[in-house]
């Protein structure tokens, strides 16, 4: 090291010049090794905000066919049937049955027909059950469709025939009762309604075979 003041040389490590006494500034060894990488943390790797969004699996909405238990059929003609129809037809045949039971349908004329034709009391009082068991055989039909049954379709189609089959019954047994006496048939019975009520029950009976014969798949319980 030489003296910047008189610029005789000096060893290394003299606070002073041993010729002059300046004062020598001591050199510091570089340090020439690197710091380690220190990334930023700001300067995070990009990642899409919107690629798990992507990635995951198809969830069906909650309202969607994977939810619903109709399959996606319309099922108005359904409730329909489980809310209002069978409950009705339920309530009319059990009032029927009172009716045919008591003799009521006869009018003033009850105690002339069960006079001459006895065998009209017997009758009325077979078919008065009857009656009655077919509105207890519509409850039970309504909750087995309400509870998407596969019995369901199959017993309102029985439900209809066992109909039209016990009224045309009633209507020949009646007939046959009275044949033998000078009663007009008219007089105990109404033909036309009887015509009204089986066309109802076709028509019923023909909707109800298309409509629940296009939903089987529903119909698995």
């Amino acid at each position: 090291m030489n003296c910047p003041n008189c610029g005789a040389p000096n060893r290394e490590g003299v606070g002073y010049c041993q010729h002059c006494g300046t004062p020598l500034a001591q050199s510091q060894p570089q340090q020439n090794y690197q710091q380690p990488y220190q990334p930023n943390q700001n300067n995070q790797p990009y990642t899409n905000p919107y690629a798990n969004q992507y990635n995951q699996p198809y969830q069906p909405p909650q309202n969607s066919l994977a939810n619903d238990k109709y399959n996606g059929h319309p099922m108005g003609w359904y409730k329909f049937m489980i809310y209002f129809s069978l409950f009705a037809g339920a309530v009319l045949n059990l009032i029927s049955g009172i009716i045919t039971m008591t003799g009521a349908h006869y009018g003033t004329y009850k105690n002339m027909v069960y006079t001459y034709v006895k065998s009209l009391k017997t009758i009325d009082l077979i078919f008065g059950i009857v009656f009655i068991l077919i509105a207890a055989y519509a409850i039970i039909t309504r909750f087995q469709l309400s509870g998407l049954k596969k019995s369901g379709p199959p017993m309102l189609y029985s439900l209809y025939i066992i109909g039209m089959i016990v009224n045309i019954a009633y209507v020949v047994a009646v007939a046959a009762a009275v044949s033998k006496f000078s009663i007009k048939f008219t007089q105990v019975t109404s033909i036309s309604s009887l015509a009204s009520s089986l066309t109802v029950s076709a028509v019923f009976l023909v909707i109800n075979i298309i409509y629940f014969g296009k939903r089987k798949d529903i119909f698995v319980n």
